[in-house]
Formats: C-alpha cells, sequence, structure tokens
C-alpha cells in the first residue's frame, strides 16, 4: 500500500512539554462483581426495555454471555451462547435488518470459521444464525458500519497474525459477501471507525506495531493513502473522541508501556485527514485500554485506563481532559482486579458515568459513579440502593430530617430517642449495625468514600480512619466498625432511649452502616444521616 502522506506523531519535544499532574481528582465507585465474559464488552439494549445490558466473550468457556439489566445498575442472570472455539471479538448491530439487535463474534485462528452472527429475538436472547469469513486468522478487533453506503452493515476486522484488516460487506440479510483482506498492517490488535478526513466516509484507525489511519473510498474498500506514524511503542488499543473541541474527531492509543513511559498518547485531528500532537501521558502501569468520557463532568472529555498492574496495586487510571486536547489532571479510584478491557456507560440511569472493566479469569466489575453524590448523598445514604428507592432506617424521634439537609431539631428537655430499622432486603429479620455520633454539622469536605462499595459518609467512620465521638456496633467486628462505647442490639431497635432529653444544647450528626444484601455492595449499606439540633 501506497504511503502518500507521512505526519510526525509524538516527538520529544511534545513529550517535554506535558504539564506535571495536578492533585489528583476525588471519583468515588462501588463495585459489584458478575460472572459475565470479558474478554470484550459490548453495553446495550438487548430485550429493548430501555435498560443497558451487557455482554462479553468467555473465552474458557467458548461462549457469548449477555446479563440483562435489571435497572439501577444492577445485571441479572447470565445466560451463555456456545460459539466458537477461543472467542476474541465481538460488535453489536442489526446485521439482519429485523429491527432487533444481534452480535458479530470473531474467533481464534484455531476455530474453522472467523465470525458467527447470533441473532437477537429482541427479548435478550441469541441464536446462530450465520458466519462470515474474514480470512484465516485471529480476529482481534471487529467493529461494524456501513462501509459501502447501500443500507447494510458492514464488518471491520482486525487480523493479529496476519498483519492486516479484513472488510466483509453485508448482505442485509445476516449473512456476508467474501472478505477483502489489506495487508502491510503488521501486528493489527485494535481498531476505531470514524471521518477523520472530512468526507462523509468511513476511515479505519488501527492500533498495530504503529497506529495506522485508513482511509474509506465510499465502496467497502481503502484507500491507498494513509499514515503510519506513531510516537507509541506497539499500541494495544485506541479510541476516538473530539479532545479539544474544535468539531473534529481526535484519536487516543495506550501502547502498555510500565511506568515511568509515557503509554497513553493523544493526536488531535483537523477535520482533513491530518494530525497533531501525539502527546504522551502516564497512566500508571500498563494501560491496555482507554474509554473516552466527561467523568469529572466539567464539560470536557476525559479517559479511563484499564490498567494491568499486577504484581502492583490495582487501579482505573483517569486523565482529565481541560477541553484544548491535553489532560493536565490525574486521578485514580482502586479497581478489584487487574484489567485490559474498559467500557463507559451510564449503567443505573442516574446520568453519570459509570465503567465496566475486565475482572478475575471468566467475569467482570460493574463500578458504579457515586462521585457527584457528595453531601446530598451521604445524607440520603446507600441502603437499598441497588434494588430500588434509597431506604431510610435511621431515624430520630420518629424522624429523618424534613428538608434535604436532614436536620431534627428538638428542645434539649424533650424526650430523645434514636431508632433503627431493618432495610427492606432484610424483611423481618434482625439485622446488624454500627451507628456513630460526632458533634457539629456535616459538609461538603466532610464527605467519605467508604471501601467496598459500602456507600459515601457524610462524616469519616472507622472503616476510613474516622473517630467519631460515639459508637454503637453489634456487627461483633470492632477492628472494622470501631469500638463501641454504647451499648446496642439488633435492627429494629431503639439504639438509645432517653425521656429526660439531652439536657443540653448541642450540635450532632448520626450516620451509620447497615447490614443490607441489596446495598451496591451486597452486604452493608450507609444508612441515611441526620442532623440532630438541640436547643
Amino acid at each position: 500500500m501506497a504511503i502518500l502522506g507521512r505526519i510526525a506523531l509524538a516527538t520529544a519535544a511534545a513529550l517535554a512539554a506535558v504539564p506535571s499532574p495536578a492533585a489528583a481528582v476525588d471519583l468515588v465507585f462501588s463495585s459489584r462483581f458478575y460472572p459475565v465474559g470479558s474478554r470484550e464488552l459490548l453495553v446495550s439494549d438487548f430485550n429493548e426495555d430501555s435498560i443497558p445490558d451487557v455482554a462479553g466473550l468467555d473465552y474458557r468457556n467458548d461462549a457469548l454471555s449477555v446479563a440483562l439489566g435489571a435497572g439501577g445498575g444492577i445485571l441479572g442472570p447470565t445466560n451463555r451462547y456456545g460459539i466458537v472455539f477461543r472467542p476474541l471479538s465481538a460488535a453489536a448491530g442489526d446485521f439482519d435488518e429485523d429491527g432487533r439487535l444481534d452480535v458479530a463474534v470473531g474467533k481464534s485462528q484455531e476455530a474453522d470459521t472467523d465470525i458467527f452472527i447470533l441473532v437477537g429475538d429482541g427479548l435478550g436472547s441469541f441464536a446462530i444464525l450465520t458466519s462470515a469469513d474474514v480470512g484465516d486468522t485471529d480476529v482481534t478487533a471487529l467493529e461494524t458500519a456501513d462501509l459501502d453506503a447501500d443500507g447494510h452493515l458492514d464488518l471491520v476486522a482486525a487480523s493479529f497474525d496476519r498483519d492486516a484488516i479484513g472488510i466483509t460487506r453485508g448482505r442485509g440479510n445476516g449473512s456476508f459477501l467474501p472478505r477483502r483482506l489489506i495487508l502491510g498492517i503488521p501486528d493489527a490488535r485494535d481498531l476505531v471507525l470514524g471521518d477523520w478526513n472530512g468526507d462523509g466516509l468511513v476511515d479505519v484507525a488501527v492500533a498495530s506495531i504503529v497506529l495506522s489511519v485508513l482511509f474509506g473510498d465510499g465502496a467497502g474498500g481503502i484507500m491507498d493513502d494513509a499514515f503510519l506514524e506513531s510516537g507509541a511503542r506497539s499500541p494495544q488499543s485506541v479510541d476516538s473522541g473530539d479532545f479539544n473541541e474544535d468539531g473534529h474527531p481526535d484519536l487516543v492509543c495506550s501502547n502498555g508501556a510500565r511506568f515511568p513511559d509515557k503509554n497513553v498518547f493523544v493526536w488531535l485531528g483537523d477535520g482533513r485527514g491530518g494530525f497533531s500532537g501525539g502527546v504522551g501521558y502516564q497512566a500508571w502501569d500498563r494501560p491496555r485500554s482507554v474509554a473516552p468520557g466527561d467523568f469529572d463532568e466539567d464539560g470536557h472529555l476525559d479517559l479511563a485506563c484499564a490498567t494491568d498492574s499486577d504484581p502492583f496495586p490495582e487501579f482505573v487510571v483517569f486523565l482529565f481532559g481541560d477541553g484544548s486536547g491535553r489532560f493536565p489532571r490525574s486521578g485514580d479510584v482502586s479497581a478489584p482486579a487487574n484489567s485490559d478491557v474498559i467500557a463507559a456507560a451510564d449503567l443505573d440511569g442516574d446520568g453519570h458515568l459509570d465503567l465496566i472493566h475486565r475482572g478475575f479469569l471468566s467475569g467482570l466489575y460493574v463500578l458504579l459513579n457515586r462521585s457527584a453524590y457528595a453531601l446530598p448523598a451521604a445524607l440520603r445514604g446507600n441502603v437499598n440502593a441497588a434494588a430500588g428507592d434509597v431506604a431510610n432506617v435511621l431515624f430520630v424521634n420518629g424522624m429523618r430530617g424534613d428538608d434535604p439537609k436532614r436536620v431534627v431539631e428538638l428542645d434539649k428537655d424533650e424526650r430523645f430517642f434514636i431508632r433503627m430499622n431493618s432495610p427492606p432486603s432484610m424483611g423481618t429479620a434482625e439485622a446488624c449495625f454500627a451507628l456513630y455520633a460526632w458533634v457539629g454539622r456535616p459538609n461538603e469536605t466532610t464527605v467519605t468514600a467508604l471501601p467496598s462499595g459500602w456507600g459515601s459518609s457524610a462524616m469519616p467512620m472507622p472503616p476510613s480512619g474516622g473517630r467519631p465521638r460515639k459508637i454503637w456496633n453489634n456487627t461483633g467486628d470492632s477492628s472494622s466498625f470501631g469500638t463501641p462505647n454504647l451499648p446496642s442490639v439488633k435492627a429494629p431497635s431503639r439504639a438509645i432511649d432517653r425521656a429526660i432529653g439531652l439536657k443540653r444544647r448541642i450540635t450532632a450528626f448520626l450516620q451509620g452502616i447497615i447490614e443490607d444484601p441489596a446495598s451496591p455492595s451486597g452486604a452493608w449499606g450507609v444508612t441515611n444521616g441526620v442532623t440532630v439540633v438541640s436547643r
């Protein structure tokens, strides 16, 4: 393939110009594991109920696994569809044009068939319809679009072992024409589709030994001119977004390098097929994939990077964009497992981007974004949050606070009692809890993210190193939840009942942790908080 134009991407000067990261931005995510294959992740509405579903490839069990969304960011039971020996890649689209989403699955070289087409029934179930030929090769990445403008979806596949990409044109009935193999792309690992030269035709960016951009000819093929230059060594993944907000798509790739190397690179497109920048950033250790999205909700695209950092601590690393195409700030959140696949979507419908990433073996983790909740969320609590409306279980004098700040005002001489109810998930069963009291009011600066998806507290609790003034604790775990200095019994019960009242003027804040299988953690949830003002 002739290379008509070459564009210098990353240079030493560009790397030297990378600003030092500012203080990390605090993001809060609650995590939950699901036994859904995660070799590739697809987020779509497969059963047409307007709730996101998740499909992944189960590499060990040779299957496509699908978990339908149950609402609130929770995934239902996993259904597996045996497909092919060692599935590697997948793409969703309506290939048979019946109005329902189907899934194309690419295989490992050992299989006889290159791509399986699983036709969806619109209810979340799939059946094998047909197969497609992209050459006897590993299909390491798969994307779909109408490349030849005939109204039918086509397939573009990356081939690591054949040093090529394959283009397979669709017929519109779920079957495909013989593939066209485009050679000369060494170790093709990943690809993304877009229009980088502004001609309205689909182009292909490929992560290989270098970063390649191939321009579509509108007839299901690729024109000869492309650029093949890269400042990143052996890019692992590639994605696209308008990072400098000029209306033209840009490119980002990760190269999986170990720190302290620059390992995430950004190129800014000019809308005419040219690129500038090639600026490198460090995303901890060995980022395998990146997901663009506005995670800090400042109106600018950021990057979430899945890291494969074994034996080091596991993180999802964030590079925060400033709208100019640069990413001067960084942050991270702890992730339960090393990962090389990540996707961003609003899974619980709260308007904030969540994350899905590959977990151990054949499973994935859903990380629900709780960052923007801050003080109101901490006051509201985390009980029952994964199953429906957040439930109040903490009441002072029968009240949980009658305004958004959850304040209960009372006379210092009136009867004072605190009641803890069992969460809805426990029914009539008794629930263990730890309840804490601090002197003073909470504010935005006191919000603390607790571990294991328990939620956000409006004051620092013992699990995060806090030292409240009073502790009720019947969990049996004083090392995690604090040594009790007041007696308590399981909920439902009254934690305290003073007929003579508090007998002094005081402002105090109450919040706790309670046993709750329906919380995002599946074990414990932070209760609603109540500020008590005694006059």
